[in-house]
């Protein structure tokens, strides 16, 4: 599994529980895979999300001008929480990040949110 299905499978987790308000950690559970490195990026993902989630909204909400996150559907949501713990927390490269947010905005949201998740990121 890529990094990019990797990113498909969490942006769904993500997606599921803002959705559901589910446990973080059953999520976590239902996406393992055989790999305990890819493992390792889903716990340390959904870890971050699940303690700093107020602090990451605050990131979004300060960088959306006009427009608050609550108003953000939830799959952008869920795009952008992965994006934001991928660049402020855990370190990986912004402009992967970037892109690959961008792709998964692409592939599951409206025409043109892909602008909307690329200003945001791009500003961390």
């Amino acid at each position: 599994m890529n990094r990019h299905q990797q990113r498909v499978k969490l942006m769904i987790a993500i997606y599921q529980y803002l959705l559901l308000k589910g446990d973080l950690s059953e999520i976590a559970d239902e996406i393992q895979t055989d790999d305990p490195e890819i493992n390792t990026y889903f716990y340390d993902v959904l870890a971050a999300i699940e303690k700093n989630e107020e602090e990451l909204i605050t990131k979004i909400n300060d960088r959306l001008i006009d427009w608050d996150y609550t108003r953000l559907g939830f799959i952008e949501q869920a795009i952008l929480l992965l994006g934001v713990v991928e660049i402020t927390m855990l370190g990986y490269d912004k402009p992967i990040v970037i892109d690959e947010a961008v792709i998964l905005a692409k592939d599951y949201c409206d025409e043109d949110t892909y602008k909307l998740i690329n200003g945001i990121l791009d500003q961390l």
